[in-house]
Parts: structure tokens; C-alpha cells; sequence
């Protein structure tokens, strides 16, 4: 199975965790009082990368999210 095909797969399982996690966590989404916004709105999410670095608090709580990802070949490198 290709990493695509393993993605779709585990969508529903994903999005389980997600959700169970949103209720006990807070956004991490920062935007700069200074930076262009194209939307308007409240945003929110949960990063599993955040500036380059794996998040072990979302890996321990969406370890299926977090394992998916990792299967990603050459997930986030080579990225500025």
C-alpha cells in the first residue's frame, strides 16, 4: 500500500483522535498582529510539526494521526 493509500485509510481514525484532543487542548494557531491575513475568522488547530519540531504531547495523545504521518516518506524535510 502506497503512503496515500495508507493515509486514506486511517481518515476516520484521524479524525477520532482529533476530536477527543480538541476537547482537552488549546489552538496553536498564531498569527502576528502585524501579518497579512487573506481570511477572516477564527482559526484553530493542533499541529503535530510546529516549526520543524514533532510535538510529543500531540504524538502521545494521536499516536495513529502521529504514526500515520511518520510513515510519510520524507515528511517535512527540506523544507526552509
Amino acid at each position: 500500500m502506497n503512503w496515500c493509500s495508507h493515509l486514506e485509510s486511517k481518515t476516520k481514525s484521524m479524525k477520532d483522535e482529533y476530536l477527543r484532543y480538541k476537547k482537552t487542548s488549546i489552538s496553536d494557531y498564531e498569527m502576528k498582529a502585524d501579518e497579512h491575513s487573506l481570511h477572516n475568522g477564527a482559526w484553530e488547530w493542533r499541529s503535530f510539526i510546529k516549526k520543524g519540531t514533532k510535538d510529543d504531547v500531540f504524538k502521545t495523545r494521536c499516536p495513529i494521526t502521529a504514526n500515520t504521518l511518520e510513515s510519510i516518506p520524507e515528511l517535512q524535510t527540506n523544507l526552509p
